[in-house]
């Protein structure tokens, strides 16, 4: 009893981020502690906790005369050497398509990514994947976009600040969309990451103004 209380009172001590069930079973010459740990308090909307729920069994038996003591710990699937709970930012995917209307083949389009913390760039993921060249210089994504090709920046921390440009389009205008929602209508736009995105950039051949009584863009052609 003495060994059980003791055991108890150390596992309590973890106080509210862990949950125990703990039952015993004691004869002559064994006693055998089971309890199951799982993590609990989750409070935060940023924060993706680990669902993970451990079985944990300690032996404690009297063999002639000397006391050994045993634990096992078990995540429902297999033996684990200890109870480890990871709790990660939650992150979010950024899909960046290009649309460009009477584009050729050859014409490639420039763009440039950069996150911020509050007003501090930070580094970008590494898990990358784009269908054209990309590099990073000093913290800034560039990357090169030819008509319906496409580039996911994946794991990005929720509630980072992005900061999309496209930083050359000559001779076309361009416009910033998100399911059919227009974000912008210049080259540029700045959003927080707070949910999987897919945004298109839509390149028109002239120059966009907007239509008289607001209700959108109409392209003119520039003729020289």
């Amino acid at each position: 009893q003495v060994v059980y209380n003791f055991i108890t009172n150390a596992i309590n001590y973890s106080k509210d981020r862990k949950e125990i069930i703990i039952s015993q079973t004691i004869n002559d010459n064994k006693v055998v502690i089971n309890y199951t740990l799982s993590e609990v308090g989750k409070t935060s909307a940023n924060i993706s906790y680990d669902d993970t729920e451990y079985a944990v069994t300690v032996t404690l038996e009297s063999v002639k005369g000397k006391l050994t003591a045993s634990m096992q710990i078990t995540d429902g699937t297999s033996v684990q050497d200890e109870a480890v709970f990871t709790n990660k930012i939650k992150t979010y995917n950024l899909n960046i398509s290009k649309i460009a209307y009477n584009s050729t083949e050859e014409e490639i389009f420039k763009f440039k990514i950069e996150l911020y913390n509050n007003d501090t760039k930070i580094e970008l993921p590494n898990n990358i994947i784009s269908s054209n060249e990309y590099k990073i210089d000093n913290n800034t994504l560039l990357f090169n976009l030819k008509n319906e090709e496409d580039i996911t920046i994946n794991d990005i921390p929720i509630n980072t600040t992005i900061y999309l440009e496209e930083t050359n389009h000559d001779g076309y205008s361009a416009v910033i969309k998100s399911n059919n929602i227009t974000l912008s209508e210049i080259d540029n736009y700045k959003f927080k990451m707070d949910s999987n995105k897919k945004i298109i950039v839509y390149n028109i051949p002239g120059v966009t103004l907007p239509e008289t009584g607001g209700i959108g863009t109409i392209p003119y052609l520039v003729i020289g």
